[in-house]
């Protein structure tokens, strides 16, 4: 069973149409970073403080805003989630933004193209196993495009959260909220 998955591997890397989808994704990702750099230029900061809040209002926006993330995700893209993306599979599983400050770190290296540097993400295990005698011909391929499918997941998650926090009513007066908690 491993060999034909190793066979089907290696005739999906030599496949054009392959090759073809690895060209579609790079220009989904393009277009997805462009709509994430608008969406954090207009909300980054506040998103940041919403990010750490704690209120009950807050929890309760942040489950919204990862299921409906979660739902809007293309199927063929959540297939990767559990390989490319331990971070999603954490905001599933939290339900709320447990690790804030990771979180923006995350969204600030995708930002920035970072989300695949080692600081953010290792890809040791799976290119241990590509390069490490499973009979993978194109190793290096197939870490780009692991790499490529990694970049597309985290764009769509994390474009789409940005998206709904622009959009909910009432986001500004639960920011509005904490602020007062805050003063008091």
């Amino acid at each position: 069973a491993e060999d034909e998955e190793i066979a089907s591997i290696n005739a999906g890397l030599q496949d054009p149409a392959f090759k073809a989808q690895l060209e579609s994704w790079k220009q989904q990702a393009d277009a997805l970073r462009e709509n994430l750099k608008y969406f954090w230029s207009k909300t980054g900061p506040e998103f940041e403080v919403f990010s750490k809040m704690k209120s009950e209002d807050a929890l309760a926006v942040q489950k919204a805003m990862i299921q409906t993330s979660d739902e809007e995700m293309p199927e063929v893209l959540d297939n990767f989630i559990p390989v490319t993306c331990p971070e999603i599979m954490e905001l599933r599983n939290a339900k709320r933004f447990s690790d804030a400050e990771g979180l923006i770190t995350l969204i600030k290296a995708t930002l920035e193209n970072r989300e695949n540097s080692p600081q953010i993400f290792d890809f040791g295990q799976m290119k241990d196993a590509f390069e490490g005698g499973a009979g993978v011909e194109k190793p290096t391929l197939a870490i780009h495009s692991m790499k490529l499918l990694r970049s597309l997941v985290l764009l769509n998650f994390i474009t789409s959260m940005l998206l709904i926090f622009s959009t909910i009513p009432g986001s500004k007066d639960i920011l509005a909220e904490n602020e007062n908690v805050q003063k008091s």
